[in-house]
């Protein structure tokens, strides 16, 4: 995923339609990766990346070793397996139109949207092995679920903000590449701690990077911002 994302930044940087400002590089002959420095210069977009590489490891190493929690913590059936990552999944999804609405009416709050929904999502992924239950594996993952929508939805806002200023297809190629870059590199993290000590540490390591992910992010972004 990420060498594929890399390749699609490369192609949105030639067909894409671009920003006056990339545009006016262009005419100065300025080489086009050297007009990619103020992008990955640019406090705020330095914050939305630290952010969401941050929860593609988490969640996407949640994602490949829940299964293997399940059966080993309480012998959960591949069913219900199967319907919590589902409600997961739907309770992320279906969060996030409302809360896109909410990012449009309340502009000056998308900081606190990211702070708050980064928190919460990664707290629970940090207690997830505690609750050895299947209520409790159902409110938790939902809890992820909602709150790290919630937090995306402002990310993506602020992406697209910055993008206006440093061109719209170097914005978007910078924050899939890091999201992929935490989706490959959590699972191979998860796996190796789980190795070393133990699957319970590698859920609660997992939330910890997401809480250092999210306030590095909030840092950046109240620098950098006047969110």
């Amino acid at each position: 995923m990420a060498v594929l994302s890399f390749l699609a930044l490369i192609l949105i940087l030639f067909f894409v339609p671009e920003s006056a400002a990339i545009k006016k590089d262009k005419k100065e002959n300025t080489p086009i990766f050297k007009s990619l420095k103020p992008v990955f210069k640019d406090k705020p977009m330095i914050g939305i990346m630290t952010y969401i590489s941050s929860r593609g490891f988490y969640r996407w190493g949640f994602n490949t070793f829940f299964p293997v929690l399940a059966v080993k913590s309480i012998s959960m059936s591949t069913t219900n397996i199967g319907l919590i990552l589902s409600a997961y999944m739907i309770s992320g999804s279906v969060i996030q139109y409302p809360f896109g609405l909410a990012v449009d009416r309340f502009p000056k709050q998308k900081l606190n949207y990211i702070l708050i929904g980064g928190t919460v999502s990664a707290i629970s992924m940090c207690i997830f092995t505690y609750f050895n239950t299947l209520l409790m594996y159902a409110l938790l993952t939902i809890s992820m679920g909602i709150f790290s929508s919630v937090s995306r939805a402002s990310a993506v806002a602020i992406r697209t903000e910055r993008g206006r200023i440093f061109g719209m297809g170097a914005a978007t190629g910078a924050f899939t590449s890091s999201l992929s870059f935490g989706q490959v590199l959590g699972p191979i993290m998860f796996g190796i701690i789980a190795d070393i000590i133990n699957l319970q540490a590698a859920f609660i390591i997992g939330g910890l990077i997401g809480l250092i992910g999210t306030s590095a992010s909030y840092i950046f972004l109240k620098n950098g911002t006047d969110y």
